[in-house]
């Protein structure tokens, strides 16, 4: 039995270290204010500092409280500082160092790491922070001493979203670090009982690591990034992990990255080439598309073509990049921007042409994906007889039981 099925192509955000994608509010990803980012070695400062003395100052800081003067505002403001460990480095620049401070009347809990800059001068560091032994020191207590979520880990989002506490502290356990943000879905609208539903959900593919079950019985995502540095780079660990491999991409405008879990790296994957995609498609090492590309798709779901393997869906309209995925048809591709002008560039030497997407969205692939009928426009003439709607969202797949 024959029947048509309408599929939008899902545009997932791959992008290559050092640039910021395309937007990704296709799907739904909102920012929440979160606090961190830093780097490591591990390495032990001792101290010797006193409390921030600045007779300008119009008020009195209580150093014990985090509060230190600010000598240009004349004002109390509170230290922001970046507790750091083995597993939670700070970024390339600063060291992971402890603050013994052996005069301070009210020293750091000794033991805790602390975030700091390489420095030559006072002038080098924060505020609130001394040049002390070539590292940048709190001249005042860090009230929060809770390791932070790393970039690409669970973050609180909302009530009912990674909002557990830390039952030393009381703090929240999901807590990103100072200046960092919290993006997530609040509501994927995946039905759950648990959190292990999210995390075996094949559409949340990737994300079972962020992906918990809320108090309204749906699945939500949620994962710190950290900014993209001001050249669009992302900043990069003193450390050979490949797991802190820091990737970017972009949300409502700005640009931020993590390891990987809400911005995929760039892969191997050329143009024409399946790619990682969400619903469990493709997920090997590498599978990501080249730097520059994106992955473009349809995850596999209880709206798509039933299967028992690929040549199931490869002949029943998902191209020869369909894949089978729980009994469900799926298929992704790389793709390429279309020029300024709206036109498909070449890709090694051949022609690219567009992809059946809406209108806010322009990319370009080789035949089958790529329709060569697609005007710059946009419009599209089938079968030589009828022109559907450029502004269309969706691509129609013709598919057979």
């Amino acid at each position: 039995m024959k029947r048509s099925l309408l599929l939008v192509l899902m545009f997932i955000f791959v992008m290559a270290m050092g640039a910021c994608n395309d937007d990704d509010d296709n799907f739904g990803l909102n920012p929440e204010d979160g606090d961190g980012t830093d780097e490591v070695d591990g390495d032990v400062v001792d101290a010797d500092y006193t409390n921030v003395d600045n007779p300008a100052c119009p008020l009195e800081c209580d150093a014990s409280l985090g509060m230190f003067c600010n000598a240009y505002t004349r004002e109390c403001e509170k230290i922001s500082c970046r507790v750091c460990d083995d597993t939670h480095p700070c970024y390339t620049g600063k060291k992971c160092v402890e603050a013994n401070a052996a005069v301070s009347g009210n020293p750091n809990p000794e033991g805790v790491k602390f975030c700091g800059k390489i420095c030559e001068l006072d002038e080098d560091c924060d505020n609130g922070f001394a040049c002390i032994d070539g590292v940048c020191i709190p001249t005042v207590v860090c009230q929060d001493t809770t390791l932070p979520s790393m970039p690409g880990s669970p973050c609180h989002f909302g009530d009912g979203v990674w909002d557990d506490e830390d039952p030393v502290t009381g703090e929240d356990k999901y807590k990103c670090g100072p200046g960092d943000t919290c993006l997530g879905i609040a509501d994927t609208g995946i039905t759950c009982k648990n959190d292990l539903d999210c995390i075996n959900d094949p559409q949340l593919d990737g994300w079972e690591n962020i992906a918990t079950c809320n108090d309204d019985g749906k699945c939500a995502v949620a994962g710190c990034v950290t900014p993209c540095m001001l050249n669009g780079e992302c900043p990069t660990y003193d450390s050979a992990s490949e797991d802190l491999k820091l990737c970017s991409g972009e949300v409502s405008g700005s640009c931020y990255c993590d390891t990987g879990v809400l911005f995929p790296c760039p892969g191997e994957q050329k143009v024409g080439d399946p790619c990682t995609f969400n619903g469990g498609l493709y997920p090997g090492k590498g599978m990501g598309c080249e730097a520059g590309l994106s992955c473009l798709g349809i995850p596999p779901s209880e709206s798509t073509d039933d299967c028992t393997t690929a040549i199931d869906c490869q002949n029943s309209g998902y191209g020869p990049n369909g894949a089978c995925v729980d009994d469900h048809c799926g298929m992704s591709v790389c793709t390429i921007p279309c020029e300024e002008d709206g036109s498909c560039p070449d890709y090694e030497g051949e022609p690219t042409y567009k992809l059946p997407t809406s209108s806010d969205m322009c990319y370009c692939a080789f035949e089958p994906y790529g329709d060569p009928s697609i005007t710059v426009d946009g419009d599209e003439t089938v079968d030589g007889d009828e022109t559907v709607d450029g502004d269309e969202a969706e691509a129609e797949v013709e598919a057979e039981d």
